[in-house]
Parts: structure tokens; C-alpha cells; sequence
């Protein structure tokens, strides 16, 4: 099928690229890595559309300490769905109705402090900004809408999604680490495009549940 194909080609490309991002960090920064899954949620308000999708992610993190309890990460995640162009707008589309396959490749940089929660459990709270970069992919005769489509992601600033999260840290192993995280991606391009479009339209909510690497330091 096509979307899976492009699904296996679009890994290999965030695969590629977080490999090319790391080989130009400092080895000496990098202290640990977080690999992770989970569903991303993203609010539909066209009512005549699909519902809401609700599309499984993964994703790989790499964390750094700072002073005291603040710490950085960058990130990386990967999700998907099917779309239809209706006038000037990109919509989710349910699968009879589908114009396209879009897989997103979202890039965060987030800030943030942590709590002790008794002995071993730890809250970390954190803000920052993402990038959504969403390629598009035409099924059946959808390639004269490409432009338009692509247009429309990457138009307006809608590839920008300030973000708000928590999570829950639980050590395992000497070196490895369970962590639950939730982040909303806020879309403030909604502030300023044209239409009436509800504020939330295209909120993304992240629930994650991964694994924190602690990498040997020589």
C-alpha cells in the first residue's frame, strides 16, 4: 500500500536525520536518551470532516541536566494521517473519502525543572517550542492539490506549536529509567489566520510512555 510505504520511507528519513543532528552535538552533552510511543490526539472543529484523528507515535529524545533541577531535550516524533482538501483548507479525511497520506515529523525543544516525589519518583514540568513539519503524500488522483495542500501547512506559520507538558520519572535499572510524558502542541497560528476557526483547532495532545537511557560517561 502507499501510505505504508511512505510510512517506511519517511522512518528511514527521521532515522536519518536524527542521526545526522547527533553526530554534531558534543559527545560530552550527551548524557542520556529516551526512546518512546504513544497516541497523538488532534482536535478536528470541522464538523462536516472526519473526527478528531487519533494516530499512534514514536519518537527519540535526547535529554541534558542542567544546574539544580533544571534540565533541556530536543525531540523527535513521527505520526500520520489521511487528508482531503476542502476549498483552502487541509482536513482530516476517514478512509472512504481520503485525498492524501500526511506524516508528520514534529522537532521540540523544550525547557523545564523536576520535583522528588518521595524516594524514586520524580515530576518533571516543561514548556517550549516544536516544529511540525508535514509532508504529503497525493493517492489516487490527488497530485493537482499537492501544491495547495502543502501550501496550506506550511502557510500562516501552522508549522509552529508552542508546547506545555509533564511527566513522571521511574527508575528501573542502575541506568534506565520508565517515563510517562503528556504535552499539548498549542496551534497559535489560529490567533491570526483567517476564518472563523476555533482556537483549538489542530491542538495536538501527547500521551508517551518510554524508556531513559543513562549513557556511560567517560
Amino acid at each position: 500500500m502507499l501510505h505504508f510505504r511512505t510510512m517506511k520511507n519517511t522512518a528511514r528519513l527521521f532515522m536519518a536525520a536524527v542521526m545526522l543532528l547527533t553526530a554534531t552535538l558534543p559527545l560530552s552533552a550527551l548524557e542520556q536518551m529516551q526512546i518512546d510511543a504513544g497516541l497523538v490526539y488532534q482536535v478536528n472543529s470541522q464538523e462536516d470532516s472526519a473526527p478528531s484523528p487519533l494516530m499512534p507515535a514514536i519518537g527519540v529524545v535526547f535529554p541534558w541536566k542542567g544546574g539544580g533541577k533544571w534540565h533541556s531535550e530536543i525531540g523527535f516524533h513521527t505520526f500520520g494521517t489521511y487528508y482531503r482538501l476542502e476549498g483552502d483548507r487541509a482536513l482530516p479525511a476517514e478512509l472512504e473519502h481520503r485525498d492524501f497520506w500526511v506524516q508528520g515529523i514534529q522537532a521540540g525543544l523544550r525547557l523545564g525543572s523536576e520535583f522528588s516525589l518521595g524516594e524514586k519518583l520524580t515530576l518533571g514540568l516543561q514548556a517550549g517550542l516544536s516544529l511540525l513539519l508535514r509532508l504529503p503524500v497525493p493517492l489516487a488522483d490527488a497530485e493537482g492539490d499537492f501544491g495547495a495542500l502543502a501550501g496550506y501547512f506550511y502557510g500562516g506559520f501552522r508549522l509552529l506549536y508552542p508546547e506545555a507538558g509533564f511527566f513522571f520519572e521511574l527508575p528501573i535499572r542502575e541506568r534506565l529509567s520508565l517515563r510517562l510524558s503528556m504535552r499539548a502542541g498549542i496551534p497559535i497560528f489560529n490567533i491570526w489566520d483567517s476564518g472563523d476557526i476555533p482556537f483549538t483547532d489542530q491542538l495536538l495532545t501527547g500521551l508517551l510512555l518510554g524508556f531513559v537511557w543513562r549513557l556511560p560517561q567517560t
